[in-house]
């Protein structure tokens, strides 16, 4: 290395000696408020700078325009700038795109994220569109570069010891690449040609990546500054010299490397003293290289044949905090300008300031030879071509020759599946000499691209590499009929023989194409030694593994490991200068045969590969990697295969050589349907394998085999005529391998075998003891109490979360104490009158609104009179008090799925101790049609016992105590906390109804505000009800537009995913479900594709349900390159613009709870204009009008009834749902009017379902909607309606042709029913003038609907109606005269106030006030206006004395 050490104590001739810089800078700014605790104050890219304003929670954007040149007056800041980037945390770093000039990257200090921006183009204040975020990095993101000709390219580095290389156009991460020594990157730069990335490092390195091909740095360099001190790099223009700044124990210091032969130049100290390290940036287009600091002046040096000199100490008019170097495009060249900075100063403003180089007195314009021109590299278009093959940068001019990049060695870091040529792989027989003879033995042999493997026949996993093919020569055969031929290999001589002459020759054709085959170079760097990693290697790194089975008995061996672009792993020995020169591997893997890839459980760092009877173990040092190497081996897998089951378990079987009594522990695998056993987890010989279809028995236990350990769980198979027992040590474990033998175990189990550690003689006196038992009575569980809950003697605590194997919502009962709550679940406390909801800061969004869902639940469940209260930091405190405890301890999350079990009583014989209680059920997503009659629910540490209408004088009751009483006993010995409770169809608890799939969702629309001081609005005045104005009809216009639908797609939601559906069944819904439809088409007279998704919510499904769909509506409007619109469409509220996106006149709403009737019924109607709509009902809500028309799908036949008053669009619907349903070879009969069919007769008449009156006239009904929510009465025609639209605390009115009903909400005010039957009364008044005919008027009392009223409503369901007030006795037609009557009464005798039969509708607290004046002043002795004016004591005290208190 040639080192020499100077200081700045002479300066060379220079054309560039007499810079000089501006005398009055130019101020842009002033009064400037920035974050001074934010790392970067200031950047510029020539047309924008950006600043961290004063909250450190955005990034203010500041122009930089033409006038700021010509202007004299600066511009005075306000607080904030006129367009701020928010992000909402604290600011850390940002950094503007290279190319454009509106993009800029940003990072902040409280996350691992980077969030790139698209900068508005005009003033907006406040801008929080986030363009997209990159997230993969574990640890604080330090620094971001910009790739300086691809701006879709970035590269990030983080405290976590990596560097990030992203596709901005895809939001993807391209590759990873890890810093040796554990050292963090100071500062990080592209290289000026864009194909290298040059970091330095805290431990005072200097390392060289080549991104596209290696994820290790492929050259590393000290640099003898003090290490942790700080480093800055840069280029030295487009030379091959990069400047690298620092400090060494006591002053700063300048040191110039040389690329093309790896060597430090100069070394160079800083006279002068400072505290701050030197920033270098080099200029564009000159030699020229400026120094700056916080405080100081612009040290300005010249690149001079690979010397660099100091020129002058520019000083700067005041002190600036930051100096930046702003793009050459800024300079005036014509004015011999050849920089210009941006700076922070210290008084708040932002300044320019400029270095001139004077001009000579003979040029009258400027200095041609100042005036370079630019180096620059070929712009790309996208970042897909960088990352390809062909990329290869192309410079202007060449007066010094670039370093570039050779040949053909990048590659595509994408994680594709390799598509390399196929390797050569099968039997052979090889030639081995002996002193005196040979002998043929038959190996399995794979060709690869450079070698070839070699294996016994019985394992074609784990192969022996051989020689490379680099010197193969010589290939020919020994006799034309003879299927021997050989080949030379260096001097070895190879004789193979082959089982055809097919074969043969396909080995011979394939070892001659690899003897003409060139090995071509891969140089990175023209003068960078040779590296010999091999051109087909996509990862390697030096790791812990076991591949060998006779390798040191299992044991870890350190190695060098390196996959293939062929779909090979390499095995050597952990020397990477041997590898380098090229050795031959130890090991060889054909992941050709590899089953499954997977994380090794229990542990984050290594990996396992698995074929049919080999598996091979990888370890690393930390998990950063792990992933890639996962991603890629996959890639390369032949096939997808699902492990189902690993773990480890005690077995009894005839493949270990041990006494078939005795025990042995091993490790088990389930890939797909083969069970295949190891001696331990990481094992490399497999002991033995079956198919599942190989078992001819199973059960929990083998008749013939003693249970040896009463807390074991054991399930016994017979296969291959082995007899194996398994024991497991919890129930979880023998559940999760016994997931693929379901269904022989819902048929076949016992569940007193199951769950009682006893033999049949010792179980059946106590089975016959249990029939006179009447309750459970197990001690140490907890009971669940209602009474108990409500009165504050029990507590319950329910945990929500996410299980990380299934990916389900959880819920469950854990102890009632502080110690059971950790950060990643929502918990909720269940305290009575109070419950609280309470969300650990790691849990997500979903878990909180299932926490939610399940709160309003439990609220619901007890008549909405419970505080739901939702615990935010501050009201920790008040819940752990409220759990017992003042500490706060964070559990780990607990692993394994955990299916929720059914059991039913069977009418099998007590006697014979068989099948008493059948298994029903076993899984993770249980459907509450499961329940029936009697059931015993068990999950986890909870045991229910479902009661259903009728089933409690069930002759079995007695059995299914005591079978929860064993289950329970059982369970206390896996669990600290049990709970039982005792559920009642039709009244279950909303803990019991989170575990099924399919109860309704109670999560409240609107939750109310209470009222604080200065948030309550002065009361408008009250308008008079235009009356006229509600008697105008409205006329529907059906919008004319025209667009070329380009693509339709419809997905339903399930889960957290969308699943699509067939192309025949759109138009269709489900009512318990959500839905995205993705429609593109093209407007008329237009050629640009235009996007709308719709997200449609049927009114039944759970709030999750309905989330999860507008989520994913963003997502796929964020996934596709057009604009897109997200609507929203609500069950009975669809638009004319969606029947044509699905291009149906009718839509078809079904209810997959109805579809197990033995009659599906669709009521049909006229929606809007020529569009109808069909719901499917139930029998019970099933009513026959002559304006509506009925479809009735009997099993073999089915009916359409039209009634005499059907439109033509409604009969014309029935083909249509008939088509979408996909009925095949039934008949259909279509009645009309009066017609009728005996079959159709028998069932209505079964089902109590009245014939239709007959009508003079199609039926036409309105709904108007009364709301004094904004503190006056407003009117307001809901137009199409549905049940939705009676909501329980307003008040409605329908409005048919002969009838005004007025609709109370049964939470509805006393003040809104009067203020609404007064305006109905005049509007009846007015309509029948109109009309010339009478109609009746009625008040119809919610949740007490008949049949005359909801007959009008289409799709009217009891199942939307809450559980508590569906059975609520119907009441008769009410006259509203009377009910306004008494509603308008306002004054009552004291013995009716002070009765039981006081009107509802008065404010108990103030019955006083109803006595009449005359009354009053006999009982209190003064007027009502005197008693208002007394003290509230007094009040009080009069009341009492009356009896009013």
């Amino acid at each position: 290395m040639n080192s020499n050490s100077n200081t700045f104590n002479s300066t060379r001739i220079s054309k560039f000696k007499n810079v000089f810089t501006s005398p009055n800078p130019k101020q842009l700014y002033n009064q400037i408020q920035i974050d001074n605790l934010c790392t970067t104050k200031l950047k510029a890219n020539g047309v924008s700078i950006a600043i961290p304003s004063v909250s450190g929670t955005s990034i203010g954007i500041l122009p930089i325009t033409k006038t700021h040149y010509d202007v004299k007056d600066s511009i005075r800041m306000d607080k904030y700038a006129p367009i701020q980037l928010i992000h909402g945390k604290q600011i850390y770093d940002f950094e503007f795109g290279s190319g454009t000039t509106n993009i800029i990257a940003s990072t902040t200090k409280s996350d691992n994220l980077v969030r790139i921006w698209d900068i508005p183009k005009t003033d907006v204040g406040e801008y929080d569109m986030v363009k997209s975020y990159l997230a993969g990095h574990d640890k604080r993101v330090e620094i971001m570069a910009f790739h300086p000709t691809c701006e879709q390219v970035i590269a990030t580095a983080s405290i976590d010891q990596t560097i990030k290389l992203w596709n901005i156009n895809r939001y993807e991460e391209m590759m990873t690449m890890d810093s040796v020594n554990a050292a963090i990157p100071s500062n990080m730069i592209f290289r000026a040609q864009g194909d290298l990335i040059i970091c330095g490092m805290n431990d005072a390195t200097v390392q060289l990546f080549d991104p596209r091909n290696h994820n290790f740095p492929i050259k590393v360099w000290p640099t003898e500054h003090a290490p942790n001190k700080g480093m800055k790099v840069c280029q030295v223009n487009m030379t091959p010299y990069i400047l690298t700044s620092g400090f060494d124990k006591h002053q700063r210091e300048l040191r110039l490397l040389d690329l093309r032969n790896l060597s430090f130049l100069e070394k160079y100290t800083v006279p002068e003293t400072g505290v701050g390290i030197l920033q270098p940036t080099c200029d564009a287009q000159l030699p020229v290289v400026y120094a700056t600091s916080k405080g100081e002046g612009i040290r300005v040096f010249e690149l001079d044949d690979g010397h660099l000199k100091f020129i002058s100490m520019l000083k700067l008019e005041k002190q600036y905090n930051t100096v930046g170097l702003m793009p050459k495009s800024n300079c005036v060249i014509e004015k011999s300008e050849i920089a210009r900075f941006i700076c922070l100063g210290n008084d708040k403003t932002i300044d320019m300031n400029s270095i001139y180089v004077p001009r000579r007195a003979e040029d009258n314009y400027f200095n041609h030879d100042q005036a370079y021109p630019p180096l620059t590299i070929s712009p790309i278009q996208n970042s897909e071509e960088w990352f390809t093959d062909d990329f290869n940068p192309i410079v202007a001019i060449e007066e010094e020759k670039p370093l570039s990049v050779h040949g053909s060695t990048k590659k595509n870091v994408s994680r594709e599946p390799s598509k390399s040529k196929p390797m050569k792989r099968g039997y052979i027989e090889l030639e081995k000499v002996y002193w005196t003879s040979s002998e043929w033995i038959k190996c399995w042999v794979v060709l690869s691209s450079k070698r070839f493997y070699m294996g016994t026949n019985s394992d074609q996993f784990c192969l022996t590499p051989l020689s490379t093919l680099e010197t193969l020569n010589n290939i020919r055969g020994c006799n034309v009929d003879q299927l021997i031929f050989e080949f030379n290999i260096g001097k070895t001589l190879y004789r193979w023989k082959t089982n055809s002459k097919e074969d043969r020759d396909e080995w011979v054709t394939e070892l001659q194409s690899h003897q003409k085959k060139q090995v071509s170079s891969n140089l990175l760097l023209p003068d960078l030694p040779k590296p010999t990693v091999d051109e087909s290697s996509v990862l390697l790194g030096i790791m812990d593994t076991i591949v060998n089975v006779d390798e040191n008995a299992g044991k870890w061996v350190k190695n060098l490991v390196v996959l293939n672009s062929n779909n090979i792993i390499d095995i050597y020995p952990p020397d990477m200068n041997k590898f380098m020169q090229k050795m031959l591997p130890i090991h060889m893997l054909d992941l050709s045969l590899a089953l499954i890839v997977r994380k090794s459980q229990g542990s984050d760092t290594s990996f396992t590969i698995q074929c049919a009877t080999r598996a091979a173990h990888f370890k690393m040092k930390d998990s950063s990697d792990i992933n890639d190497w996962l991603n890629q081996i996959n890639s390369s897998l032949p096939e997808t295969h699902k492990l189902i089951f690993e773990g480890p378990v005690n077995v009894r079987a005839p493949f270990f050589n041990t006494n078939e009594k005795k025990l042995n522990s091993c490790w088990i695998t389930l890939i797909d349907e083969t069970f295949t056993y190891f001696h331990n987890q990481f094992s490399v010989q497999a002991l033995g394998s079956f198919n599942v279809d190989d078992i001819t028995m199973y059960d929990e236990m083998l008749p013939d085999i003693v249970k040896t350990n009463a807390d074991s769980i054991s399930i016994g198979l017979m296969a291959k005529n082995w007899s194996i027992e398994h024991q497991f040590s919890n129930i979880q474990s023998q559940q999760s391998f016994a997931t693929i033998l379901d269904d022989y175990r819902l048929s076949n189990s016992d569940f007193f075998v199951k769950f009682c550690d006893m033999n049949g003689e010792t179980l059946l006196p106590m089975i016959e003891s249990a029939k006179t038992m009447k309750i459970l009575h197990v001690d140490g569980i907890t009971i669940l109490d209602e009474q108990k809950l409500l009165s504050g003697v029990q507590k319950l605590l329910i945990k929500i979360e996410k299980e990380p194997i299934s990916g389900r919502w959880v819920v469950y009962s854990v102890d009632c104490h502080v110690d059971s709550l950790n950060s990643i679940a929502t918990f909720i406390l269940d305290n009575g009158n109070l419950i609280y909801h309470w969300t650990g800061a790691d849990a997500t969004l979903f878990c909180r609104a299932e926490g939610l869902n399940l709160g309003a639940s439990i609220r619901k469940h007890r008549g909405c009179r419970p505080v739901l209260k939702i615990c935010e930091d501050e009201d920790k405190n008040e819940l752990r008090k409220r759990l017992g405890s003042d500490t706060y301890v964070i559990r780990k999350l607990e692993d394994g799925i955990l299916p929720l079990a059914i059991y039913t009583p069977t009418d099998a014989p007590i006697m014979k101790m068989k099948r008493l209680i059948r298994s029903t059920y076993l899984g993770i997503e249980p459907s509450k049609k499961l329940l029936k009659d009697l059931c015993l629910i068990h999950f986890r540490n909870e045991v229910f016992i479902w009661f259903g209408i009728g089933s409690v004088s069930h002759p079995r009751k007695w059995l299914i105590y005591f079978a929860a009483q064993c289950l329970i006993e059982k369970l206390k010995k896996q669990f600290s906390h049990v709970m039982y409770s005792e559920e009642f169809e039709g009244r279950e608890t909303a803990l019991f109804k989170s575990k099924f799939i399919d109860f309704p969702s109670d999560l409240p629309i609107s939750m109310k505000i209470d009222a604080t001081p200065g948030n309550i609005a002065k009361a408008a005045d009250q308008k008079p009800i235009d009356i006229d104005a509600m008697l105008l009809i409205p006329e529907l216009t059906i919008p004319n537009t025209s667009f070329q639908t380009v693509s339709l797609n419809m997905y339903v939601i399930k889960g957290f995913e969308k699943a699509p559906i067939q192309k025949e069944k759109y138009g269709s819904f489900s009512t318990l479900e959500s839905y995205v439809i993705v429609h593109t088409y093209l407007p008329p007279q237009s050629s640009v594709e235009k996007r709308t998704i719709f997200f449609w919510q049927g009114l039944m499904a759970t709030i999750v349900n309905k989330g999860t769909s507008a989520l994913i509506s963003v997502d796929v409007s964020q996934e596709s390159n057009s604009q897109s619109n997200q609507i929203r469409i609500v069950e009975g509220k669809e638009p004319v613009e969606f029947f044509r996106a699905l291009n149906v006149k009718t839509l078809l709403i079904t209810n997959p709870e109805l579809a197990q009737n033995d009659v599906r019924i669709f009521d049909i109607r006229q929606y809007i204009g020529e569009l109808c709509r069909a719901i499917e009902i139930s029998p019970k809500d099933t009513q026959m009008h002559h304006s509506h028309s009925l479809l009735f799908v009997f099993p073999n036949q089915m009916y359409a009834w039209h009634g005499s008053n059907s439109t033509k669009y409604e009969v014309e619907s029935v083909q249509h749902i008939i088509n979408i349903l996909g009925v095949k070879d039934v008949r259909v009969k279509k009645l009309d009017g009066a017609e009728w069919d005996s079959e159709l007769l028998k069932y209505l008449s079964g089902k109590n379902i009245a014939k239709p009156v007959s009508a003079v006239k199609r039926e036409t009904a309105r709904l108007y909607r009364f709301s004094s929510v904004s503190g006056v009465m407003e009117v307001l025609e809901i137009m199409p309606f549905s049940q939705e639209d009676l909501i329980s605390n307003s008040v409605c009115s329908l409005v048919t042709s002969d009838t005004v009903y007025v609709w109370f909400g049964y939470h509805s005010s006393t003040s809104d029913q009067k203020t609404a039957l007064t305006i109905m009364k005049e509007y009846k008044a007015k309509l029948e003038s109109k009309m010339a005919s009478t109609m009746s008027f009625y008040v119809v009392y919610g949740y007490k609907e008949n049949k005359s009223f909801i007959q009008h409503i289409h799709g009217w369901s009891e199942n939307l109606i809450p559980p508590k007030q569906r059975n609520m006795k119907l009441t008769e037609e009410t006259s509203a005269e009377k009910v306004l009557a008494k509603l308008s009464e306002s004054s009552f005798s004291k013995s009716i106030l002070l009765s039981s039969m006081v009107p509802p509708h008065l404010d108990k607290t103030k019955l006083e006030q109803y006595l009449s004046d005359e009354e009053f002043l006999t009982e209190f002795g003064m007027a009502k206006l005197d008693f208002c004016k007394l003290p509230q004591w007094k009040r009080e005290q009069l009341k009492k004395k009356v009896g009013f208190f």
